[in-house]
């Protein structure tokens, strides 16, 4: 069913990243945190999805892909 196991995008680790070695006042630390917040939010979504669709059971094969942007 999952072609690959679940791991973090890499934009989030970024993020992270980048919020952590910004300093205090930078102009450009408020959007990234927002920036931040939204991807890890998105991440938690990503892996309760996941967590839900490994408790079900399918009759048909199928495949899911995670980190995809449409």
């Amino acid at each position: 069913m999952f072609i690959k196991p679940y791991e973090e995008a890499k934009m989030t680790l970024g993020l992270r990243a980048l919020v952590r070695r910004l300093i205090p006042n930078h102009p450009s630390l408020d959007q990234m945190k927002r920036e931040l917040l939204q991807a890890e939010a998105g991440e938690y979504g990503e892996k309760f999805i996941m967590k839900q669709l490994e408790k079900l059971t399918f009759t048909k094969n199928f495949q899911v892909l995670h980190n995809i942007t449409f």
